[in-house]
């Protein structure tokens, strides 16, 4: 499974194309995109969803979907809101037809204008975004939306060529259901189209998560079952965990190379919940460990139009004509279109006369070059070129005291976008915040209060506050929201409101890493009653109650941090957002972890119990991950509760459906799972039984690199000698207890130490060097 980050990617289709074009041939690529493409501008398969089930329970249809998977719920209650093909179809264009050409399409037209990557797009997607853009920057391409015409589209052919493989919201027969993507996948003319473009070219793949049975990827898989390709399949992943949703086929493919986030960019919030203590000496656990909490950074993400910047930069494309000089490329459309050439051509132009209308564009054009150059030209252009950190550095050249008002408006939302399209937390993006804070300033100065300026302003604070923290400026970072609440914390508007909330949040979970938690705990309060007269304000009230519970349990408050975590989960238990649904698991496995050190062992394993119920069919990486926790613990809590046949027969439940995963973090509960049912096996006098599963542990994770896997290791270890000992096994015992001590001996880490320590006053004992030695289980 080869993978490598976005740099290195677009390097290689760099080499890959100028490589090729030393030699005279075209670039070995087409694109093949999905929704991350459309994305915000076209909601995403969960609002759909939701908005189809309230228009269905309209109808008094509420019947469930048949499963939980995402395509099933999709499916059951888009034909539930929408019954008839025409109907849904009409459903679509209204979600589609009116909306702004999205950032990524318009990067994507911006790569496809020269072909230097790409000439053709297949797409399941059934806007026309992309079309859109390619016509805006003087483009027009071939456009197929029906199998009955794939036909008429040619591989390499000099035109730009867009497939959409399930239709486009003109036609009714578009393919938005299961059963109907299922039958599309069965066309014989779409299939083939994009497998003999593969025979040739390999796809770029963006934006798109891949259904294992729609019609691109069967395509796929056909194409690699064929035989090698010529050129690797580069497969673009919108998030780290991505690919764990990915048939296998797919991904034990060496033409395949996926695309990953940058995990060094990995955000304070992918830290996972504190571990607990173990409150029963004959389990073991994890470790606590320090939790952190959430405030706006997400997990690391790779988003279509980044993916799209880096190309443009990679390859150093130059901006469109339209934004470099539009009076003439406006022109230049026009003689195109009407085949005016000169005013020699009047003769035959009578009707309206367009070659006067081409002089006048001409003149102005002629005129608009003579004037001074403006000053915010070469930031437009670094723009252009997605080279957002030449944007600040021209954006700092300018005087601003000079601008007029529309030039300060279009410097103050140009640099915030700019300083986010970075989204590395940079002295460039802080720079350019600030840059957008002064333009903002003198605008009010100017007179200019509209809600746009206000909130582009408040925009650039909350960015730079974050930005600072996560750069650990702290008091820089807390200078900035002190300003941010100075200006709009009594402001009515919602768009600067929404700006408000997340700001309290941030500064408590600011004032949280400080370790000042008197204070974070008020700004999470601040943050509740701010958002308790709009209850839309979900998410920084999710989070909001979601810290609160992490700061009261910091703090030994853990019965008031229940009740903050509880309601989270009450709150928002019917949640589809994605963010909602993960900061109701995240609740709940911090309820279970307050139960669990409170002693109440039994409503934590209830807690734990829920928690698997509700979220055991989810798909969200991040979920996944706090399920194994939630497993892990749910089966020591039963061991405690219930006993240790009843916990033995939980870590078997575990370890069959995790012992074989590949993840690190899974591995690793793999191990301590192993470990603790040895410990209940002996605790149960079944000695040679334990043994058997402490070797596993030893054989699994001995040479594991996995840095936590080691102390089950070394605990495995012992344990083994001390329950050989106990069966009068001197000899194997000795041998355990010895290869503890030169193995671990050297290591620094106190829990391995008190092992090690343990392992000699074994030794010691049964060598007869000293007979009162300690030792016993750990």
């Amino acid at each position: 499974m080869p993978v490598i980050d976005l740099k290195t990617a677009a390097a290689k289709i760099r080499q890959i194309v100028e490589q090729r074009k030393e030699r005279d041939k075209l670039s070995p690529f087409f694109f093949i995109v999905g929704a991350g493409v459309s994305r915000p501008e076209i909601p995403l398969a969960w609002e759909i969803k939701e908005q189809c089930k309230r228009e269905a329970n309209k109808y008094g249809r509420d019947n469930p979907p048949p499963s939980n998977a995402a395509i099933d719920s999709y499916s059951h209650w888009m034909n539930e809101g929408f019954p008839s093909a025409m109907g849904r179809q009409i459903y679509l264009r209204g979600l589609m037809e009116s909306k702004p050409i999205s950032k990524a399409n318009l990067r994507l037209a911006h790569l496809l204008l020269n072909h230097t990557i790409a000439r053709t797009v297949f797409t399941p997607n059934f806007d026309d975004m992309l079309t859109k853009a390619l016509q805006l920057f003087g483009k027009h391409p071939i456009v197929c939306d029906h199998p009955l015409t794939v036909d008429r589209m040619r591989i390499q052919s000099d035109d730009t060529q867009i497939i959409h493989v399930h239709g486009s919201y003109w036609h009714y027969d578009c393919c938005n259901l299961k059963g109907e993507i299922e039958g599309r996948a069965g066309s014989v003319p779409m299939t083939l189209a994009l497998y003999d473009q593969m025979r040739q070219l390999s796809p770029i793949v963006i934006g798109y998560s891949g259904w294992d049975g729609d019609i691109i990827m069967s395509a796929v898989q056909q194409r690699l079952k064929a035989g090698r390709l010529a050129n690797p399949i580069f497969w673009f992943c919108f998030r780290r965990n991505s690919m764990e949703d990915l048939p296998d086929w797919l991904k034990v493919s060496q033409d395949v190379l996926f695309v990953l986030p940058d995990e060094a960019e990995r955000r304070v919030n992918s830290a996972l919940e504190p571990q607990p203590t173990q409150p029963s000496s004959t389990l073991r656990g994890g470790a606590e460990e320090s939790g952190a909490p959430l405030d706006e950074a997400k997990e690391e993400e790779l988003p279509a139009v980044q993916v799209f910047d880096a190309l443009i930069t990679g390859f150093g494309l130059s901006t469109p004509q339209l934004t470099q000089d539009p009076l003439g490329f406006f022109a230049s459309q026009l003689r195109s279109q009407v085949g005016t050439k000169s005013t020699e051509k009047a003769e035959s132009d009578t009707f309206y006369s367009f070659h006067t209308v081409i002089e006048r564009v001409e003149r102005a054009a002629k005129a608009e070059k003579a004037t001074a150059p403006d000053e915010l030209q070469a930031i437009r252009d670094a723009m252009g070129k997605a080279d957002y950190r030449g944007a600040i550095r021209a954006a700092g050249q300018v005087q601003f005291d000079s601008l007029p008002e529309a030039k300060l408006k279009e410097l103050l939302f140009v640099l915030v976008d700019a300083g986010e399209r970075l989204d590395d937390a940079s002295e460039e993006g802080i720079a350019g915040y600030s840059l957008a804070v002064e333009a903002g300033t003198r605008l009010v100065k100017l007179g200019s209060l509209e809600p746009p300026v206000q909130k582009g302003i408040a925009r650039a604070l909350w960015r730079r506050g974050h930005a600072l923290g996560e750069l650990n400026r702290s008091d820089e970072a807390l200078s900035t929201y002190e300003d941010f609440f100075r200006r709009f914390a009594d402001a009515k508007e919602p768009g600067i409101q929404w700006f408000v909330s997340r700001a309290l949040v941030n500064k408590g979970a600011l004032l949280s890493k400080l370790n000042k938690s008197d204070a974070a705990l008020a700004a999470y309060d601040d943050a509740l009653r701010h958002c308790a007269e709009d209850p839309e304000f979900r998410e920084p009230i999710a989070k909001a109650l979601h810290n609160k519970g992490y700061e009261l349990w910091k703090v030994g408050r853990e019965e008031e941090g229940v009740k903050a975590y509880d309601e989270v989960a009450s709150r928002f238990r019917d949640a589809q957002d994605p963010l909602i649904r993960e900061m109701v698991a995240r609740a709940l496995m911090g309820k279970g972890f307050l139960l669990w050190r409170l002693n109440r062992m039994e409503e934590a394993l209830a807690v734990h119990d829920d928690l698997v119920q509700r979220f055991g069919d989810a798909t969200e990486p991040a979920i996944g991950n706090l399920l194994k926790t939630a497993r892990l613990r749910r089966a020591i809590a039963i061991a405690h509760v219930r006993g240790a046949e009843e916990g033995i027969a939980a870590y078997d439940d575990v370890l069959d459906r995790f012992s074989e995963d590949k993840d690190p973090f899974t591995r690793e509960f793999v191990a301590l799972e192993l470990y603790n049912k040895g410990i209940l096996l002996r605790d149960l006098n079944k000695e040679d039984e334990a043994i058997a599963v402490w070797d596993d542990v030893l054989r699994r994770f001995t040479n594991a690199p996995e840095p936590g896997a080691r102390e089950w290791v070394v605990k495995a270890l012992y344990e083994k000698g001390f329950a050989l000992e106990k069966l009068a096994k001197s000899e194997d015992a000795v041998a355990a207890y010895d290869e503890v001590v030169s193995r671990f001996s050297s290591s620094l880490e106190e829990k391995i130490e008190v092992v090690v320590k343990k392992a000699r006053d074994g030794l010691k004992r049964l060598s007869g060097d000293d007979p009162q030695a300690v030792s016993g289980p750990l």
